[in-house]
């Protein structure tokens, strides 16, 4: 997941990620990834599909493909979410 997630971030936010980097290095702060973080989880369903499926969101919280190629998070109540919905409400 690192390995994407820098991949990503070397692709699609090159310019963010080194302030990011620049910041952590010389203020020691990592506030500088908290955007980029949240964009990348948000579109993790089309970024790496793979990882998505097979993650395990914990007791009650199930993920699978619907027949649209939709990515689908599954809650403990039986409410279906798309994946960046599920991230947006942080379930």
């Amino acid at each position: 997941m690192i390995k994407v997630a820098v991949d990503w971030m070397r692709d699609n936010r090159q310019a963010e990620a080194g302030k990011a980097i620049r910041a952590q290095a010389t203020q020691r702060t990592t506030a500088g990834y908290a955007a980029m973080a949240a964009e990348f989880l948000q579109d993790l369903d089309k970024i790496a599909p793979d990882v998505v499926l097979n993650a395990n969101l914990g007791d009650g919280m199930n993920v699978h493909e619907d027949n649209a190629g939709n990515i689908v998070v599954t809650g403990p109540g039986g409410r279906s979410y798309r994946w960046a919905e599920a991230v947006r409400l942080e379930l």
